[in-house]
């Protein structure tokens, strides 16, 4: 199919299933909800959920009895269970290793449409973490728990509420929908492989795969999706779908990353992948629930809800394209267009950048600045580590100058920017 008119129909069929007030509930998904099921999944209970550890164990027994709740979803695992189960290496404290039992919890919702409910639409994220840091992939000190708030308990309380979503929703989708949640992601993307290796249902009847991961830092509304040019039109859907959202977003064609799309990309499946960025928490014992911005992860769960009925709408499957290269692993910060540095007179303005926020607001290369949001400006470092707390949210800031670093009131400034997120 032409790819202009891909992207036409699917824009086009989605527009109708979104503003269809009779298709689904008006609040499907909460962030309230999303805050319920990431303080469980990233508590000491859980001791850091590492793949083939109790902890481990438990998180998937917690995702089970959610899915339990609802008649539409039943088991989608190895002979009627929730579950797949594979071999990993774990760290034992003595500082071997040892063969332990992970398990990939899996659960199924049946298609409404009898042409098309034998094609499947994968919804996964990874729910296990690197527990007390052992095997080596922590970022800090081991035998702290970590939590892995943002990684992945974000990811996979999105998708326990796109589960609820789609399960509570009075119109059922058309192709059967998969829900899963992988383990040993952290050793090595091991339980998205072998499900690849090993699919308990048709990989040559599954016509798309979208994967959360990292979803709980949104930074300045800013989410990156990897994945949009592994089929035409994928990048127009994403972005119909994000100003109602309120969201921003950065797009990265590349279908494979360091995170579970790759297993199923691997396989010429279409892929998505939804993903806040990196951040200093990452792979420590710092990643806790708090940090998380449980609205954008209930956001981001929305848009990914509005990316299964856009793909579902479709008569026909989504092309698969080749969209090679190195997927972007971002670290979103707050950007100016300027850089600050210390001189005998103070804090002056070295460059701007034209066309970015400080060139707009009337920033200069010669100003000296004062304050920031009425805080005395100490110098170049301060600035900028007061810039970098900008961070969640992004809001405005006042800088005020010396226009040229010229002495007196007709040369003070306040000015205001909007920085924006790099």
């Amino acid at each position: 199919m032409n790819p202009i008119l891909f992207s036409l129909l699917v824009t086009l069929l989605f527009a109708g299933a979104r503003f269809d007030e009779e298709e689904a509930p008006s609040d499907p998904i909460l962030s309230d909800d999303v805050a319920d099921h990431v303080d469980v999944l990233a508590s000491d209970l859980f001791e850091g959920r590492h793949a083939g550890m109790k902890g481990e164990r438990r998180a998937a027994g917690y995702i089970v009895s959610l899915l339990e709740e609802y008649d539409a979803i039943e088991p989608g695992g190895e002979e009627g269970t929730w579950f797949q189960s594979f071999d990993v290496q774990i760290p034992t404290e003595e500082g071997g290793r040892e063969t332990a039992a992970a398990r990939n919890v899996i659960a199924l919702l049946r298609g409404s449409d009898p042409d098309l409910a034998d094609e499947f639409i994968v919804i996964g994220s990874h729910y296990d973490h690197v527990g007390y840091g052992r095997s080596g992939n922590a970022l800090d000190l081991v035998e702290s728990i970590h939590n892995g708030a943002d990684d992945n308990a974000s990811g996979s309380s999105a998708v326990l509420e796109l589960a609820a979503a789609f399960a509570t929703s009075p119109t059922k989708p058309r192709r059967s929908l998969l829900f899963q949640w992988y383990s040993g992601e952290e050793l090595g993307l091991i339980g998205s492989k072998y499900y690849a290796a090993n699919p308990l249902h048709s990989l040559d009847d599954t016509i798309f795969m979208l994967n959360m991961d990292m979803v709980g830092r949104l930074t300045g509304r800013t989410l990156l999706v990897g994945g949009t040019g592994s089929s035409p039109g994928f990048a127009d859907m994403v972005e119909s779908l994000a100003p109602d959202l309120n969201l921003k977003l950065k797009l990265d064609p590349s279908g494979s990353a360091p995170s579970d799309n790759t297993s199923f990309y691997a396989k010429k499946i279409p892929v998505l992948f939804l993903f806040t960025g990196l951040h200093d928490d990452y792979h420590q014992a710092t990643d806790d629930p708090h940090l998380v911005n449980m609205d954008g992860v209930a956001d981001i769960a929305k848009l990914a809800y509005g990316v299964v009925r856009a793909v579902d709408a479709l008569e026909e499957r989504p092309e698969f394209v080749l969209a090679p290269g190195d997927a972007e692993m971002w670290r979103p910060v707050p950007y100016l267009g300027v850089e600050f540095l210390d001189s005998d007179e103070g804090v002056e303005v070295a460059v701007v950048v034209p066309g970015f926020p400080a060139s707009l607001a009337g920033i200069e290369e010669g100003d000296l600045v004062l304050s920031i949001d009425g805080t005395e400006v100490v110098n170049a470092a301060t600035l900028r580590a007061a810039v970098k707390r900008l961070a969640p949210e992004i809001p405005p800031i006042e800088l005020v100058v010396l226009k040229g670093g010229k002495e007196g009131d007709e040369n003070r400034r306040t000015l205001t920017i909007q920085a924006i997120v790099r």
